[in-house]
């Protein structure tokens, strides 16, 4: 279903002035989670639905995209899509994600050092 379904649930927040797509969060993934291209999104929505305290966000690392994954080498990866979405959905879901959850109290906090800087909110 297309996010402009979800503008009026209240288990969604969604953006539909988003340049390129609609991108949107969850508040309760009970009822569904919004994809923004990487799973880390989908499970920042989970530990915002379990009640977390606080959301601590580790190996985001957006702008090395084009290396090996973690355990992959340079002789056996496979492609990686993210460079891709990186600007057009990842980022600006993840500055949603980051201001809606930080006015419901629960902080997001980035630990990439890669891509710290990439985020507006955290």
């Amino acid at each position: 279903m297309p996010l402009s379904y979800f503008i009026n649930n209240p288990n969604f927040i969604i953006d539909s002035d988003h340049k390129a797509a609609d991108i949107g969060v969850s508040l309760n993934i009970t009822h569904g989670f919004v994809e923004a291209g990487t799973v880390a999104y989908v499970a920042a929505q989970l530990a915002f639905s379990r009640q977390a305290a606080s959301i601590h966000l580790y190996g985001i690392d957006l702008l090395n995209s084009k290396q090996p994954r973690f355990y992959e080498n340079k002789n056996n990866s496979a492609p990686s899509m993210l460079s891709k979405v990186m600007n057009e959905r990842i980022i600006p879901s993840f500055n949603l994600l980051g201001r809606i959850y930080q006015s419901h109290g629960v902080p997001v906090v980035n630990h990439s050092p890669i891509s710290k800087t990439l985020f507006d909110t955290f």
